[in-house]
């Protein structure tokens, strides 16, 4: 969730369980999940795809999810181990292709 309001619009997918209103795929599969942890990154408007693309290089993307408004494959991607490395790979690179050097990346577990 990028822009001004990615923070709150995160907040709300971290509390979607105990609402009943979905409005975003990623609402719909919270319900039946657990959040392991989440990633603040600093990139611009196209980082979230930027992100998706480098993610689907080295992990399976479950086509369709989350991308209804750009062209990505996916925005959700399938990983057997623990896909923070992968994920923090993607940010960095991401951060780094958008600024030109690493602003940095926050983990939340």
């Amino acid at each position: 969730a990028w822009g001004s309001g990615g923070l709150k619009r995160l907040l709300r997918h971290l509390s979607v369980v105990q609402k009943k209103t979905r409005r975003w795929h990623i609402d719909y599969l919270l319900a039946h999940a657990s959040v392991a942890g989440y990633v603040v990154s600093f990139v611009p408007s196209s980082g979230e795809c930027e992100v998706a693309s480098m993610l689907s290089r080295t992990l399976e993307p479950i086509r369709g999810f989350g991308c209804s408004d750009c062209s990505c494959i996916s925005h959700l991607h399938y990983c057997e181990d623990d896909p923070i490395v992968h994920v923090l790979k993607a940010h960095m690179r991401a951060e780094s292709t958008s600024h030109g050097d690493v602003h940095g990346s926050t983990v939340h577990e």
